[in-house]
């Protein structure tokens, strides 16, 4: 059996990059790989059991931590001896594969919202990954870009083309056939309360009181000040809320909006297509850049959070919106993490593992 090294996070909270982890990983053992992941996080198992986890002795929190946890992986690593080494995040040392989910989030929050922007020191650590994610590339046998987004920011602040684009994706299992229309339609806003989401632009163009849809807001407040200057809105709000609560509230929704100001990716479509709903998102999201998801009649590309708002509002009265939820559930069934696995394995690993 082939050997599969990752390095990335791995928490309880199933934040983007630990679904990324933890989804990739449990997909490739499926394919007959045997996987290590070499993580920092507080979760240190695996629900498949050719997954073997091996932690960090703590969460990160600074640029000497993350290093120090770069130097522990690659010491793990090199006991190891695997086959295939796949980092999923900032890592400095030579890799088979690497994953690139990103490149600066700080300068595109600086550069896109500067409400958003979280102080020159957190700048400054985010620059020293950028460039230890760069120093790795150049190290790199074949790199992959998680978006067309991704693809963007290494050509422009790397001047490093990926070999190639591979996206994120959901469990399987998860995926859920569409439920009827509801009367009202149900939208959903999901997404840390921030600045850099949206929120605030796309909900001045409704009413809280209004009979023409219902609209969910789910996602912990990051910004105070931004939260509250959304007043009228609080009632629509259920907080951050777990896993499953989360995908029960994409089951009941017929339109999920994300109307971010800049996204990588955003698993949270690729979440809510998987329930078949309907999604509407900018034009600054990776997932929105993908060909066969722009040209897919469940998901509408806007241009910003208040062409978000109006492109809903016609939704809302769509006669054809249950034919969309129909189309978005079968869009997902090509971003499943097997379905991604395989592409792993076919474009990617292929001629390591002859």
């Amino acid at each position: 059996m082939n050997t599969v090294a990752l390095t990335g996070t791995l928490n309880t909270s199933d934040t983007g990059p630990s679904q990324v982890l933890e989804g990739l990983a449990g997909a490739l053992a499926d394919t007959g790989f045997e996987v290590y992941a070499f993580t920092h996080g507080d979760k240190d198992t695996h629900p498949h059991q050719d997954v073997y986890i091996s932690q960090f002795e703590e969460t990160p929190q600074s640029v000497p931590e993350f290093l120090w946890y770069f130097k522990w992986a690659r010491n793990e690593i090199q006991d190891l001896d695997p086959d295939i080494i796949h980092p999923l995040e900032e890592y400095p040392f030579a890799a088979d594969v690497r994953t690139v989910q990103w490149t600066s989030d700080s300068y595109e929050r600086w550069r896109l919202c500067r409400e958003d922007f979280r102080g020159y020191g957190y700048f400054l650590g985010d620059v020293v990954l950028n460039i230890s994610n760069r120093v790795g590339a150049s190290r790199t046998g074949t790199i992959v870009a998680s978006s067309p987004e991704t693809k963007r920011q290494m050509e422009s602040y790397w001047r490093v083309s990926p070999d190639v684009v591979i996206p994120l994706g959901v469990d399987r299992e998860i995926r859920t056939p569409p439920t009827d229309v509801s009367s009202p339609p149900r939208i959903l806003l999901p997404g840390r309360i921030t600045p850099k989401k949206g929120q605030k632009e796309f909900l001045n163009a409704f009413n809280p009181n209004t009979e023409t849809c219902e609209i969910d807001i789910v996602g912990g407040v990051s910004d105070k000040k931004y939260w509250e200057s959304m007043d009228g809105w609080h009632e629509h709000h259920h907080g951050f809320v777990s896993r499953s609560r989360l995908l029960e509230l994409y089951k009941r929704s017929d339109i999920v909006a994300v109307p971010a100001i800049h996204e990588n990716f955003s698993m949270v479509a690729v979440e809510a297509i998987s329930q078949g709903c309907v999604v509407v998102i900018t034009e600054k999201c990776g997932f929105a850049q993908l060909d066969d998801v722009a040209s897919n009649k469940s998901v509408t590309v806007t241009t910003d959070s208040r062409a978000t708002a109006s492109a809903v509002k016609d939704l809302v009265t769509d006669p054809d919106l249950g034919h969309r939820k129909d189309a978005a559930f079968q869009l997902s069934s090509q971003f499943t993490w097997d379905q991604i696995a395989n592409e792993y394995k076919d474009r990617t690993y292929s001629a390591l593992i002859q």
